[in-house]
């Protein structure tokens, strides 16, 4: 089969939990199919695309700016801002923030489809890209579910004038990725608890992974007082769970 994979970043070099599972998506569909990725392009990409040239097909990429997805809106008087706001949440089901600023991005893979016989979209907030696609022919790999996110920041607002449209746009979030999971050829989450919250019958665990390096490359010596905390600042879970963590359990293990 020729599949297109969507990403919304160059999955390439392996320095992240996205990327990390990205890549590992990426070489086993080119194991058995013929692999295209599409995926927002900068001064870099070609250096990048390196690493990734023993597994694809092709690669289409997209200016940055035509990649930008839409925030929530900031400008304006606050009574317009949330007028606008619920316009706009009555006369579509796609969340704001799940759609591209451009339609450029979403037009160009809507005139190679033909050639594909699948449509792998590397998170839920990228099937807009695909729109065009029959839903059938698209599978979905939803390792965060977006919704949850959003409902945690809201529970964090101070009440404003912003807490209510993210309120709305968290229950729209809600209904728009179950009715895509429903239609998609297939869904995929890396959690147990996520599997049970996807509500549909074509959905599939695919838990989360590392390819391990050799024992020498790992033989470090021991140091009872350092503990190494493995993943990213940029995002906030991560953030929380250390929190928590030096909080309610490292002065404990100190004991």
């Amino acid at each position: 089969m020729r599949v297109l994979f969507v990403e919304s970043e160059i999955p390439w070099p392996t320095d992240s939990g996205s990327r990390q599972r990205s890549y590992a998506l990426l070489r086993a569909l080119a194991a058995r199919h013929r692999v295209t990725l599409t995926a927002p392009a900068g001064p870099d990409s070609g250096p990048r695309l390196q690493g990734l040239a023993h597994l694809l097909e092709d690669f289409r990429g997209v200016a940055v700016m035509d990649s930008h997805r839409r925030r929530l809106p900031t400008v304006g008087s606050r009574v317009d801002r949330f007028g606008q706001y619920l316009a706009d949440w009555r006369r579509t089901s796609v969340p704001y923030v799940f759609r591209l600023e451009t339609d450029i991005w979403r037009s160009k893979i809507a005139e190679v489809a033909p050639a594909f016989d699948a449509a792998f979209c590397r998170h839920s907030f990228m099937a807009d890209v695909v729109a065009d696609f029959p839903r059938g022919r698209v599978i979905i790999d939803a390792d965060d579910l977006q919704y949850i996110g959003m409902r945690r920041s809201v529970q964090r607002l101070v009440f404003g004038w912003g807490t209510p449209m993210a309120g709305l746009e968290a229950g729209r979030m809600f209904r728009y990725e179950q009715n895509l999971f429903r239609g998609a050829a297939q869904t995929l989450v890396c959690s147990e608890g996520d599997f049970k919250r996807v509500r549909s019958s074509r959905k599939t665990l695919v838990r989360n992974g590392v390819d391990l390096p050799g024992a020498d490359a790992v033989s470090r010596p021991s140091n009872p007082n350092v503990m190494a905390f493995v993943g990213t600042f940029t995002y906030g879970p991560n953030v929380e769970g250390l929190k928590w963590f030096l909080q309610a359990v490292w002065p404990r293990l100190r004991k």
